[in-house]
């Protein structure tokens, strides 16, 4: 139905903000995990003892699926500053 006629589609348009606000958190964080897994030579697959990333309160409603992509043991959310940047608000420490 969609393909014939998009504008009468009954699938909705992707508009709250708030989730893509935190799909692009999930992103960044996964981006920046695989990165510091990178540099540090520690195979993408392999398992990260913790990862805590700090930011702000609603990034919590994202951390698991952050722990299961990145293989980690544990994962926390704190407030302050982590070792590594993500963006202007966030940032993580991981213990390989």
């Amino acid at each position: 139905d969609f393909i014939k006629n998009p504008k009468k589609s009954s699938l909705k348009k992707f508009d709250d903000k708030k989730a893509e606000a935190l799909g692009e958190e999930l992103k960044q964080l996964i981006e920046t995990v695989r990165r510091e897994k990178t540099k540090k030579q520690f195979a993408l697959n392999k398992e990260v003892q913790k990862i805590t990333v700090f930011g702000p309160p609603e990034l919590s409603q994202i951390l698991e699926e952050v722990q299961k992509t990145m293989n980690a043991k544990q994962i926390e959310r704190k407030l302050g500053k982590g070792e590594t940047k993500v963006n202007e608000k966030v940032s993580l420490t991981i213990d390989f």
